[in-house]
């Protein structure tokens, strides 16, 4: 999936998860009650991602609509105690979980207050509500707002699992949360290509760098890179997989990237030595050898054993020439591989 959606508060103040989202994904959706809602993201730099990236979410009717019809299903179950809401006895956390009433229709607040999930207004204009019960709400919300086009990422996943310990998880669901999956194996591709000062300043760089490029090479990378995440999650995620099978999936998936990497710098290295080698590559002299290969390049080349085949200069036309087609040979070659966007995050997102 190209986009994520968070949940399940208004504003995002994890850096993790948006170093995560920097990395992966298009936007970084969280879901606001009206058009024009101005979120309080925590940081400089978690704000300076998000106005790159994120991108606020107001429920729209039908998402409301199928959030009120999946409500009617759960205010029909016998819940744990801890879901239902009273201001006199709350035994569970003293502070409520308050939500915007504009998030769920006005219907969906009577049916939450009628089967004793949510408080009265409060004078701030929220629906107080228990944690628990606040949090399932969201997640219901967060799922109708998702859709199948969106990963869901949450940034409160112990709390959920307290969620999921009290109601009791589904036989036929998944046995790992599929953002789990994803941030084991982006930290797998992280080890395997040793990006060591991948910080958050680096991926902003590397986003803005993006938005600014012509062409999309990097946004493609980036969508390669994530599509081959996702056929390994969804392996892991099956609800017949077993923790032994993760465990062999992410080793698999790590053998994967390692060979995809090595294959890929290989692939890269043969595309250097032809152009190298080409008849048409141009020394005109040792005092020009460090700028010729720090155009080409952008890194130091020894090429004081590097001649032309005929033993004299070409046009600088030829130069030209021979730098195009090895830019567009490198270009196919990183095409192939999914591990070729952390390759060039590392060997070009660190340079200002």
């Amino acid at each position: 999936m190209r986009s994520a959606l968070y949940y399940p508060h208004t504003s995002i103040r994890n850096e993790h998860l948006v170093k995560t989202a920097l990395l992966l994904w298009d936007h970084l959706e969280y879901i606001v009650p009206w058009p024009h809602f101005h979120a309080h993201h925590g940081g400089h730099d978690i704000r300076r991602a998000m106005e790159l990236i994120g991108l606020p979410h107001c429920p729209a009717d039908d998402e409301k609509e199928e959030t009120h019809t999946r409500l009617k299903e759960l205010v029909r179950r016998k819940l744990p105690l801890q879901f239902y809401f009273n201001r006199d006895h709350r035994d569970w956390h003293d502070a409520p979980y308050e939500i915007y009433p504009e998030k769920l229709f006005p219907e969906s607040w009577r049916l939450l207050r009628d089967a004793r999930m949510s408080g009265k207004l409060l004078p701030n204009s929220d629906y107080p509500l228990t944690e628990l019960g606040g949090l399932l709400v969201m997640s219901i919300l967060a799922d109708c707002c998702a859709g199948t086009t969106r990963s869901r990422v949450t940034d409160r996943g112990e709390a959920y699992a307290t969620v999921s310990g009290f109601l009791g998880n589904s036989p036929g669901g998944p046995k790992i949360r599929k953002a789990d999956a994803h941030e084991q194996l982006v930290a797998i591709s992280l080890k395997i290509i040793n990006v060591s000062r991948l910080d958050i300043q680096t991926l902003i760089r590397l986003r803005e760098r993006e938005a600014k490029e012509v062409g999309h090479t990097l946004r493609d990378l980036r969508h390669r890179y994530v599509d081959g995440l996702e056929a390994y999650i969804a392996r892991i995620v099956n609800e017949k997989t077993t923790k032994a099978d993760a465990a062999e999936i992410r080793r698999q998936f790590a053998d994967d990237m390692k060979g995809d990497l090595k294959d890929l710098q290989a692939e890269l290295g043969f595309a250097r030595k032809d152009a190298l080698l080409s008849k048409e590559f141009l020394v005109t002299g040792l005092a020009a050898i460090g700028t010729v290969a720090s155009w080409l390049f952008s890194t130091p080349v020894n090429l004081g054993d590097v001649f032309t085949a005929a033993g004299a200069p070409v046009t600088i036309g030829g130069l030209l020439a021979t730098r195009n087609k090895y830019l567009k040979d490198r270009a196919a070659t990183l095409k192939k591989h999914p591990m070729a966007y952390l390759y060039e995050t590392g060997l070009q997102g660190l340079r200002r």
